[in-house]
């Protein structure tokens, strides 16, 4: 799909390899600029050490999915708990959603709704990744993706008065372990209009690094 993010996992015996990567347009190339960008992360890690980190991680996991249960309230709205949930390998996949909420943005003269919300992994063992759907307009087709940092994935946009619904998927099937633990954190706050501070693409920095995206 268009907009979506894909991953390959892959086990390697000892040898010189290339990892080549492919940009293909849709429309004529002039669109895109002379210089297209792109997100990628990679992970490279001996087997020893990816083994130890399964064993540990496959002796946590349960026999369902623990998945966030959220009701999202009008904005300011904060969900942020050190709850760590497990994704099991047999509910991932390539492009598969495991988790979604929806939520509506009431209208406020002057303001509109900073969205941000965080998932913390460790990203060699499972994937995943978000994408914010509008849900109340002709075509509801992916409105934002989110981005890749160090082990997290982060998805923050500007909201205006709607329907929306956030989606929680893997790019690919988990293959390395027996379930991927997690964090969700999910926050939206009215701004004023004319700001556009927030619109910036990093996130702010982790407030704990008691998490799975920093216990590998």
């Amino acid at each position: 799909g268009i907009n979506a993010e894909y991953g390959i996992f892959k086990k390697l015996e000892p040898a010189l390899y290339s990892l080549q990567i492919q940009i293909i347009t849709m429309l004529d190339h002039t669109s895109i600029g002379s210089c297209p960008t792109f997100n990628m992360e990679l992970e490279i890690q001996p087997t020893n050490e990816t083994d130890d980190e399964v064993k540990r991680i496959n002796g946590e996991c349960r026999l369902s999915s623990i998945r966030p249960t959220v009701l999202v309230g009008d904005a300011p709205f904060v969900y942020d708990t050190d709850q760590i949930y497990t994704l099991n390998a047999g509910d991932s996949g390539d492009q598969k959603e495991f988790y979604s909420v929806d939520f509506s943005v009431q209208k406020v003269s002057g303001k509109v709704v900073l969205f941000q919300a965080d998932l913390e992994y460790r990203f060699l063992i499972g994937d995943m990744a978000m994408r914010l759907h509008r849900l109340d307009m002709n075509d509801t087709s992916t409105l934002a993706t989110g981005f890749n940092h160090l082990n997290t994935h982060h998805l923050q946009h500007i909201l205006y008065q709607g329907n929306y619904r956030l989606v929680l998927y893997t790019p690919s099937a988990i293959t390395v372990a027996d379930c991927v633990p997690y964090m969700f954190r999910l926050s939206l706050s009215y701004i004023a209009d004319e700001q556009d501070v927030f619109n910036c693409d990093f996130p702010q920095l982790p407030s704990s690094l008691n998490s799975p995206a920093y216990n590998g």
